[in-house]
């Protein structure tokens, strides 16, 4: 069966596709292109069936690689995942709480009991409760947003190294401040200069930690051969 057959089956747009076979490289078709055209298979078919259903299970597609190079385990992965979803509802419910508190009173920004709020909250930190920070969350989206310069115009632009992202790896420090990231980057043959549309080649990793913050990055950009 030909991409678009098989995306009309499984409700997924052919980017999709496109990103699991050149980005992340999580699937891998049976047969070799001819003339431009994959002849997809039903075992192609399961494969990107799993990797669906893993996606929505919440699961990266850099997390997705590393089970299939066995580098850990579905069922570890799963049970991290989940904690990991358990602690983000929790903020979320403590940040709602809080929304609807101030809600109930009818608080205008001018006239919001800032040192009434702020005590609670301090209480409630101090007592391990967290919140949804969207700080952190707005920083987080940062990490990605990267400037370069084309090697052959040389005009700078920014681009979201997110649409490049080859993989994730973390580890969680004892006493640590959420866990240390490293996100790779591989634009391959994707991504254009704006200015001069020739195909620019851009490798390399950023570094996110503590959580919602840049540490260190080491990216390339490169004509591309």
């Amino acid at each position: 069966m030909q991409a678009k057959e098989l995306c009309a089956i499984l409700g997924i747009d052919q980017e999709r596709l496109k990103y699991y076979k050149k980005n992340a490289k999580v699937f891998i078709p049976e047969n070799q292109a001819v003339n431009g055209r994959i002849d997809y298979t039903e075992n192609d078919m399961e494969k990107l069936k799993k990797i669906v259903l893993l996606n929505k299970a919440g699961l990266s597609c850099g997390e997705i690689k590393a089970i299939q190079e066995g580098k850990t385990d579905l069922s570890t992965t799963l049970i991290e995942k989940r904690k990991k979803n358990i602690e983000e509802m929790e903020r979320l419910r403590n940040s709602n709480q809080l929304a609807m508190e101030l809600l109930n009173k009818s608080v205008a920004y001018e006239s919001l009991e800032t040192d009434h709020y702020w005590n609670k909250v301090d209480e409630m930190e101090q007592a391990g409760f967290e919140f949804e920070d969207a700080y952190y969350q707005e920083l987080s989206n940062r990490v990605f947003l990267h400037e370069i310069e084309c090697p052959y115009c040389g005009e700078a632009q920014d681009i979201d190294l997110e649409d490049y992202l080859l993989g994730t790896s973390s580890y969680e420090k004892e006493h640590g401040m959420g866990p240390d990231v490293v996100y790779e980057f591989d634009s391959e043959d994707n991504c254009k200069c704006q200015f001069c549309e020739k195909v620019i080649s851009i490798t390399g990793w950023v570094r996110e930690y503590p959580t919602g913050a840049w540490d260190s990055e080491d990216i390339t950009v490169q004509e591309c051969d």
